[in-house]
């Protein structure tokens, strides 16, 4: 659902004009009327599978089978390639830290941190599953992954990449998680 929510907000925010989204009567995409359609922009290579925006809306985070693709939000519209964290597998789950210094994806079972300035990678995580999702908590001192097939929660400790908390036993999938304002709680 974050992830819903954050890629209605940078299309909203950053990739359709005002007049696309304010129509009152928007026609359909239909055989018919599909040569209309007129493309804005294209973003990534490969899929593009999830995105997140940086605290501050800066840079659009876009990822999917090639890597994570690091979009100025201001500068959608250059011809010049944007920098890319290149992955060995598609990438799952991508993150910011709340001050936007840290960027985290998921690649089957590895979780990986980036510094968002100069694209070093800065440290790796035995997720022990494949992560469909992240989350830092408020201090940026956690990261939460949701495990895809096993069904656990786990926090892990971004300076040592020690697993602080393992939540198992879900009877069901656990699709989404995240730490509440003040990163005492889990919801």
């Amino acid at each position: 659902m974050k992830t819903l929510v954050t890629l209605v907000l940078v299309l909203l925010v950053g990739l359709l004009p005002s007049a696309l989204y304010a129509q009152e009567n928007p026609t359909p995409i239909t055989v018919d009327n599909g040569t209309e359609v007129v493309e804005l922009m294209r973003l990534g290579r490969g899929s593009a599978d999830v995105v997140a925006l940086s605290p501050d809306g800066s840079v659009i985070a876009i990822g999917g089978s090639v890597g994570v693709w690091m979009y100025d939000n201001a500068g959608l519209d250059t011809s010049v390639e944007p920098p890319v964290i290149l992955a060995s597998t598609p990438v799952l789950a991508v993150a910011f830290s709340p001050d936007g210094s840290i960027i985290a994806y998921s690649e089957s079972r590895i979780v990986r941190l980036f510094d968002t300035t100069s694209l070093e990678e800065i440290a790796s995580i035995d997720a022990r599953e494949s992560s469909r999702f992240l989350d830092f908590s408020p201090d940026g001192l956690s990261l939460l992954t949701v495990g895809e097939s096993r069904n656990n929660v786990q926090v892990v400790n971004v300076l040592d990449q020690t697993v602080t908390t393992l939540l198992e036993g879900h009877t069901s999938s656990v699709r989404d998680a995240i730490f509440g304002p003040d990163g005492s709680v889990i919801a």
